[in-house]
């Protein structure tokens, strides 16, 4: 190998950068590449996995992940630096760089769903149906799975039959197998018993998006509504009726979803009891969120209750 031939520092830099491990391939280090990437995997899982508990906790591990990736691609450079005039390894042309970026390319397209159904993930709100807790233009951080406790729950799930959209809904657990539930004037009622619900006398408004129109201010009338220990705001609209329902009995392996923007919301009034398997995962906090004038950063990192 010539002096020419040898491995640019800077370029095994960039590499490193471009994908994990990719710099050490190209400085003729398959071992510390296949090591590197496999540790970036893993810091990958954990800043997934600390969507379920928290944003201080996000940050952490967002921040060490980062930390990671800019150091595998330093030490790269300063591995490449160190290599000595000799015949060319194998794992240093251009073709193997190629197919170990494939390669690594390929197992996240398998990894990441993986890791979104069986972990966490995160959500896009374009609707307003939970307002007040969850507001259109929120990014959420969802935990996968079940939640340890279903009632009270705010729940993504997968759209159920007779919803007006496929895409998955967010919605507030009030009714589980067995339990009887209805809704009288707004207020709603489990196994005949109201849900305790205080009035807000504060001036209402809310700030909603529609189709054709865009941002605009609509008046509300605003309710702490507390379940099983879980209070919670929900709105109704002035003067018009609030999407009562007559008393059902929730059937087994189902539950009850509303929205807490109780008149605009399509949900089990519309569709009847959805299937507990459909829960796709419940909502943690707000990652970011977006409103009618920019950012709104008062909400980021705000827990969901």
């Amino acid at each position: 190998m010539t002096p020419t031939n040898l491995p640019r520092p800077w370029l095994a830099v960039v590499l490193g950068l471009l994908c994990n491990g990719l710099g050490h391939l190209y400085a003729g280090r398959l071992d510390a590449a296949v090591g590197v990437q496999l540790l970036w995997l893993a810091s990958t899982v954990g800043v997934v996995s600390m969507l379920r508990h928290g944003p201080g906790a996000l940050a952490t591990a967002a921040f060490v992940a980062a930390g990671i990736w800019l150091g595998q691609a330093a030490q790269a450079g300063v591995v490449a630096r160190r290599m000595r005039s000799g015949p060319r390894r194998r794992s240093t042309r251009v073709f193997a760089l190629v197919a170990f970026y494939i390669a690594c390319t390929a197992l996240s397209r398998v990894l990441v769903p993986a890791i979104r159904s069986t972990v966490a993930h995160t959500v896009y709100v374009p609707g307003g149906s939970m307002i007040p807790t969850v507001q259109i233009g929120d990014y959420l951080a969802v935990a996968s799975g079940r939640p340890a406790v279903l009632r009270g729950a705010v729940v993504e799930i997968a759209a159920p039959p007779g919803s007006r959209s496929a895409d998955p809904l967010l919605k507030r657990v009030v009714a589980v197998a067995g339990d009887s539930v209805e809704i009288r004037d707004g207020a709603l009622w489990v196994n005949d018993a109201p849900v305790a619900r205080t009035v807000d006398a504060a001036d209402c408004r809310y700030a909603t998006r529609m189709p054709d129109r865009g941002w605009q201010e609509e008046r509300c009338l605003d309710f702490v509504e507390t379940l099983d220990g879980r209070a919670y705001h929900t709105h109704c609209t002035p003067g018009l009726p609030c999407g009562d329902v007559p008393r059902e009995v929730v059937p087994v392996g189902r539950i009850w979803v509303a929205g807490d923007r109780r008149d605009h919301s399509a949900d089990s009034r519309v569709f009847g009891p959805v299937a507990e398997g459909s829960i796709l995962g419940e909502v943690r906090f707000v990652l970011a969120s977006w409103g009618p004038i920019g950012p709104r950063w008062e909400r980021t990192g705000l827990p969901i209750r």
